[in-house]
């Protein structure tokens, strides 16, 4: 850099060299598209980026175009009134009962395992059965005052692969790994995985 200092142009700054961590970029993008519902599309790719963060030169795969799940409870104000209920009784008994999530990652010899705990609200149905309040002859539950589904947060972004609904898995790979040898059993582990999707599916890498 000093050597070519002198070939700057006379207005031209002081370079600067930094120390770049290659570990902070992603070595491949894999990404699953295709003509399938979201719920299904997101499904896949949350799993093929387990199998892939398994891989073990890889640090970790991230998810770019998944929407986050979200359990959507719509409250009939009647049958909330009925049952002489009020609404921080629902939303209290929702947190209450959701307050215990856990999830994770364990670090080991052969890579990354994601490890998920059990919470005690993981789908609509569970939500759907959770106690509000116990009268003398039945249990008022959410059901019983509110329409409860499922659905995904609006979305941020919106990804494409030929003019169809994509989800991408940025790879990283861990300092030292070797950067061929951890590509190509991304590679072996998305081409796998892919065969077992519904056909219409596919994955593709950049």
């Amino acid at each position: 850099v000093q050597d070519g200092k002198a070939d700057l142009p006379q207005a031209a700054e002081e370079p600067v060299v930094s120390e770049v961590n290659v570990s902070e970029f992603p070595v491949l993008v894999v990404t699953l598209s295709g003509e399938v519902p979201e719920r299904v599309l997101t499904a896949a790719a949350r799993e093929l980026r387990d199998r892939i963060e398994e891989v073990p030169g890889v640090l970790e795969g991230s998810l770019q175009g998944a929407r986050d799940d979200l359990v959507e409870v719509v409250i009939d104000p009647m049958k909330l009134s009925s049952y002489g209920l009020q609404l921080e009784q629902l939303i209290g008994a929702v947190g209450d009962s959701n307050s215990l999530v856990a999830a994770g990652n364990i670090e080991g010899s052969e890579g990354k395992y994601a490890v998920k705990v059990p919470s005690l609200i993981e789908t609509p149905q569970d939500v759907a059965a959770l106690p509000i309040v116990a009268g003398p002859n039945a249990v008022v539950q959410a059901k019983d005052i509110a329409t409860v589904r499922s659905t995904f947060k609006d979305a941020e972004t919106v990804t494409r692969l030929d003019g169809k609904p994509a989800i991408a898995i940025e790879v990283k790979k861990r300092i030292g790994a070797n950067l061929i040898d951890t590509i190509a059993q991304v590679r072996a582990v998305s081409d796998g995985f892919i065969k077992a999707m519904p056909e219409g599916m596919h994955v593709t890498y950049t």
